[in-house]
Protein backbone atom coordinates (compact mmCIF):
# COMPACT_ATOMS: atom_id res chain seq x y z
CA UNK A 1 0.00 0.00 0.00
CA UNK A 2 1.24 3.31 -0.84
CA UNK A 3 2.01 6.18 1.40
CA UNK A 4 -0.67 8.59 -0.41
CA UNK A 5 -3.21 5.29 0.16
CA UNK A 6 -2.09 5.46 3.90
CA UNK A 7 -2.48 8.86 4.10
CA UNK A 8 -5.83 9.52 2.44
CA UNK A 9 -7.53 6.59 4.31
CA UNK A 10 -6.00 7.84 7.74
CA UNK A 11 -7.51 11.38 6.67
CA UNK A 12 -10.55 9.44 6.08
CA UNK A 13 -10.45 7.79 10.10
CA UNK A 14 -11.35 4.63 8.60
CA UNK A 15 -8.55 2.41 10.92
CA UNK A 16 -9.27 -0.53 12.94
CA UNK A 17 -7.38 -1.27 16.00
CA UNK A 18 -5.19 -4.88 15.57
CA UNK A 19 -7.14 -5.73 19.23
CA UNK A 20 -10.27 -5.54 17.23
CA UNK A 21 -9.46 -7.47 14.15
CA UNK A 22 -9.54 -10.95 13.33
CA UNK A 23 -8.73 -11.79 9.92
CA UNK A 24 -5.71 -11.86 7.73
CA UNK A 25 -3.43 -9.59 6.99
CA UNK A 26 -1.82 -8.13 4.04
CA UNK A 27 1.72 -7.16 5.09
CA UNK A 28 4.67 -6.80 2.50
CA UNK A 29 2.90 -8.56 -0.42
CA UNK A 30 2.33 -11.73 2.39
CA UNK A 31 -0.86 -13.07 3.56
CA UNK A 32 -0.28 -13.85 7.58
CA UNK A 33 -2.36 -13.51 10.64
CA UNK A 34 -1.27 -12.43 13.81
CA UNK A 35 0.63 -14.37 15.83
CA UNK A 36 3.03 -14.26 12.16
CA UNK A 37 2.84 -9.89 12.41
CA UNK A 38 3.73 -10.48 15.87
CA UNK A 39 6.84 -12.19 14.74
CA UNK A 40 7.83 -10.07 11.83
CA UNK A 41 7.84 -6.93 14.22
CA UNK A 42 10.39 -8.71 16.89
CA UNK A 43 12.15 -9.13 14.12
CA UNK A 44 12.49 -5.84 12.56
CA UNK A 45 13.16 -4.72 16.07
CA UNK A 46 16.33 -7.37 16.26
CA UNK A 47 17.21 -5.75 12.60
CA UNK A 48 16.64 -2.57 12.89
CA UNK A 49 13.71 -1.94 10.56
CA UNK A 50 11.21 0.93 10.16
CA UNK A 51 7.94 -0.73 11.02
CA UNK A 52 4.50 1.74 9.90
CA UNK A 53 2.01 1.81 12.14
CA UNK A 54 -0.68 0.70 10.17
CA UNK A 55 -1.21 -2.53 7.99
CA UNK A 56 -3.79 -3.21 5.41
CA UNK A 57 -6.32 -6.10 5.70
CA UNK A 58 -6.01 -9.50 3.79
CA UNK A 59 -9.63 -9.68 1.96
CA UNK A 60 -10.49 -12.90 0.72
CA UNK A 61 -12.29 -14.34 -2.50
CA UNK A 62 -13.44 -17.11 -3.56
CA UNK A 63 -12.09 -18.19 -6.78
CA UNK A 64 -15.14 -20.72 -7.73
CA UNK A 65 -17.56 -22.04 -5.42
CA UNK A 66 -19.39 -24.64 -7.21
CA UNK A 67 -18.74 -26.32 -10.39
CA UNK A 68 -22.11 -27.28 -12.27
CA UNK A 69 -21.61 -30.37 -13.63
CA UNK A 70 -25.22 -29.75 -16.41
CA UNK A 71 -23.48 -26.49 -17.14
CA UNK A 72 -20.10 -27.84 -17.76
CA UNK A 73 -21.49 -30.68 -20.18
CA UNK A 74 -23.98 -28.20 -21.72
CA UNK A 75 -20.71 -26.20 -22.36
CA UNK A 76 -18.70 -29.28 -23.85
CA UNK A 77 -21.67 -30.01 -26.25
CA UNK A 78 -21.31 -26.67 -27.65
CA UNK A 79 -18.50 -27.83 -29.76
CA UNK A 80 -20.34 -31.22 -30.69
CA UNK A 81 -23.43 -31.70 -33.04
CA UNK A 82 -26.83 -29.41 -32.55
CA UNK A 83 -28.87 -30.14 -30.00
CA UNK A 84 -26.33 -32.84 -28.51
CA UNK A 85 -26.81 -31.80 -24.97
CA UNK A 86 -30.71 -32.77 -25.08
CA UNK A 87 -29.80 -36.43 -25.28
CA UNK A 88 -27.83 -36.51 -21.85
CA UNK A 89 -29.93 -37.91 -18.90
CA UNK A 90 -29.08 -35.27 -16.29
CA UNK A 91 -30.96 -36.92 -14.13
CA UNK A 92 -29.18 -40.28 -13.88
CA UNK A 93 -27.70 -40.95 -10.48
CA UNK A 94 -24.05 -41.48 -11.46
CA UNK A 95 -24.60 -37.89 -12.27
CA UNK A 96 -26.00 -36.71 -9.39
CA UNK A 97 -23.69 -38.66 -7.37
CA UNK A 98 -20.55 -36.83 -9.13
CA UNK A 99 -22.15 -33.37 -8.81
CA UNK A 100 -22.49 -34.33 -4.52
CA UNK A 101 -18.98 -35.48 -4.98
CA UNK A 102 -17.48 -32.70 -6.32
CA UNK A 103 -19.44 -30.20 -3.82
CA UNK A 104 -18.07 -31.95 -1.07
CA UNK A 105 -14.74 -32.05 -2.07
CA UNK A 106 -14.64 -28.05 -3.08
CA UNK A 107 -15.92 -28.20 0.36
CA UNK A 108 -13.14 -29.96 1.75
CA UNK A 109 -10.84 -27.56 -0.57
CA UNK A 110 -12.06 -24.27 0.20
CA UNK A 111 -8.90 -22.91 1.71
CA UNK A 112 -7.17 -23.50 -1.43
CA UNK A 113 -9.72 -21.82 -3.32
CA UNK A 114 -9.86 -18.30 -1.78
CA UNK A 115 -7.79 -15.77 -2.66
CA UNK A 116 -6.52 -12.96 -0.95
CA UNK A 117 -5.94 -8.98 -2.29
CA UNK A 118 -4.84 -6.25 -0.49
CA UNK A 119 -7.56 -4.41 1.41
CA UNK A 120 -7.96 -0.41 1.18
CA UNK A 121 -11.44 0.19 2.75
CA UNK A 122 -9.81 0.59 6.20
CA UNK A 123 -5.98 0.46 7.93
CA UNK A 124 -5.26 -1.89 10.73
CA UNK A 125 -3.58 0.21 14.00
CA UNK A 126 -0.63 -2.16 14.92
CA UNK A 127 0.82 0.56 17.30
CA UNK A 128 -0.38 -1.41 20.33
CA UNK A 129 1.59 -4.60 18.91
CA UNK A 130 4.66 -2.67 18.32
CA UNK A 131 4.57 -0.50 21.78
CA UNK A 132 4.40 -4.19 23.52
CA UNK A 133 7.23 -6.22 21.43
CA UNK A 134 9.06 -2.71 21.75
CA UNK A 135 12.55 -3.89 23.60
Amino acid sequence: MNVTTICKLIEDKKIVSIDEYHEKIYWDGNIIDKEDLIILIKDSFENNKEISNYVAAAVPIENFVKVDLERVIEEKCEDGYEDMKDYFDYYDEKLIEAQRLINEWLDDHSWHNTVHYEGTAFLIDIQPLIDKYRK
